[in-house]
């Protein structure tokens, strides 16, 4: 696969990612709206575990704020300047993304191509103009 095709490949799974999370932190926030409803439905199974349903709150604001946190993540990764710090940046994405099982498909082959010298290269960060004796 050509090192260009692995980078569209990323900016899409970045894309994916954000709009999932946001999917995910915009359902959180909508069940803050119904938790009375939600508690009550599920009150031996909250009761047997010891959730109050202040608790369920924080639970939904929570998961919903790191929802939007993470799409906004992913919309900067998908957004970022090909630099060397960027293709760190991607690399953990990549990791995080493996973690969970819905990315595991599309991730897994992703970070194994993301290794590669040729894509590396095209995240290489030119030296400025009669600076090249410099490291950064």
């Amino acid at each position: 696969m050509k090192p260009e095709t692995v980078v569209l490949c990323n900016k899409i799974y970045c894309w994916v990612r954000a709009a999932g999370w946001f999917i995910a932190g915009i359902a959180c926030f909508a069940a803050r709206g119904n938790l009375g409803q939600i508690y009550d439905a599920s009150r031996e199974t909250f009761d047997s575990a010891g959730i109050k349903q202040e608790q369920l709150l924080l639970i939904y604001t929570s998961l919903g704020a790191f929802g939007i946190l993470f799409c906004i993540l992913n919309v900067a990764l998908a957004l970022a300047p090909m630099t060397r710090k960027w293709w760190a940046a991607h690399l953990i994405n990549h990791i995080v993304g493996i973690l969970e099982c819905c990315c595991l498909p599309m991730g897994l082959p992703l970070v194994i191509l993301w290794f590669r010298k040729d894509v590396q290269a095209m995240f290489d960060e030119p030296f400025p103009a009669g600076n090249r004796d410099s490291v950064g």
